[in-house]
């Protein structure tokens, strides 16, 4: 009897599977890790296309396995960005509940029609394949608001392609531009720019933090990357800054490449003002004065000081 054959890409993607399993366990441990397991997941990726060409070893089931734990990868993260505590996820829940929901409809329809899922590939998947690992690695430090609105406009842009060329049953799956049909194309884009309308409305869920009667929108830092960048290199800002803390410590503050100066604000784990330093100026050479607060704090707050 003949022994089977082992299917390398396969065996390369369920590993993908299994590194985003152990993504969500790590971030709801509260260990950074799962940023490292997310990056094998990302190897995995391109790994099993470049063996299923090589070993020819492509099939149609490996290509829809290789989609769908692509999406799971994606839910993985959110998870582990949700269990990390990473705001953007919070701030941006509506639009990503949003997107699953359109995802799940094209599937519906596509069904319907023509008794398959989307599977494809097309050119605007792989952007936004490109764009989602730069837009975690990124949020780890801080919100780019414009990577989140690539993102979002691409993957809806994408979905609906893929919908559009399915139900069309073009040979060329790569964009719906290399097709001839004018009014097709009139339609498809219609369609796509009441999504990026509806997205541009749904709601943000930005924190405000309120000090002496004046209410500022809050950039939230809960990283350690994000909170050791802080306000650093940025000419303005007119919002407020709130890091928040593992732990309640004496946690301490410098301004080393900082253009402006700021008022720091340390607050208790009861959101108690404990101590407070004005106007504090911009360090340009070491060793930068540490501003540390009498005693343990588990938030602080950055603004641009009015003088």
């Amino acid at each position: 009897m003949a022994a089977m054959k082992l299917n390398v890409p396969n065996s390369i993607t369920l590993s993908r599977i299994i590194f985003g399993l152990m993504m969500v366990y790590f971030a709801y441990t509260g260990s950074y890790i799962f940023v490292l397991f997310y990056i094998l997941a990302l190897l995995t990726d391109l790994l099993d296309g470049y063996f299923a060409r090589k070993l020819k070893q492509a099939t149609k089931f490996g290509a829809r396995f290789d989609a769908l734990s692509d999406n799971f990868i994606v839910i993985c993260v959110v998870l582990s960005f949700y269990f990390s505590g990473i705001q953007v996820i919070e701030k941006y829940i509506y639009h990503a509940m949003f997107l699953v929901v359109y995802y799940f409809f094209i599937q519906l329809v596509s069904y319907i029609v023509t008794k398959e899922p989307v599977f494809m590939r097309n050119y605007a998947a792989l952007l936004a394949a490109i764009v989602f690992p730069i837009l975690v690695l990124t949020s780890l430090v801080f919100e780019s608001k414009t990577l989140l609105w690539i993102y979002g406009i691409v993957t809806a842009y994408s979905l609906t392609e893929k919908l559009f060329l399915k139900l069309k049953k073009a040979k060329d799956t790569r964009s719906i531009f290399l097709i001839k049909d004018t009014k097709f194309k009139i339609y498809f884009m219609f369609i796509v720019l009441s999504l990026i309308a509806i997205l541009s409305y749904i709601p943000v869920i930005d924190t405000e933090i309120c000090l002496d009667d004046k209410c500022y929108v809050a950039e939230i830092r809960n990283t350690p990357l994000g909170r050791n960048l802080g306000l650093m290199y940025r000419n303005d800002f007119d919002g407020a800054m709130l890091f928040i803390f593992d732990e309640p410590g004496k946690h301490s503050f410098w301004t080393k490449n900082m253009r402006f100066p700021v008022d720091i604000i340390f607050f208790d784990e009861n959101v108690e003002i404990v101590d407070t330093f004005k106007n504090v100026q911009p360090c340009y050479e070491e060793p930068c004065p540490l501003y540390t607060p009498l005693s343990d704090v588990m938030y602080v707050v950055e603004i641009a000081s009015s003088g």
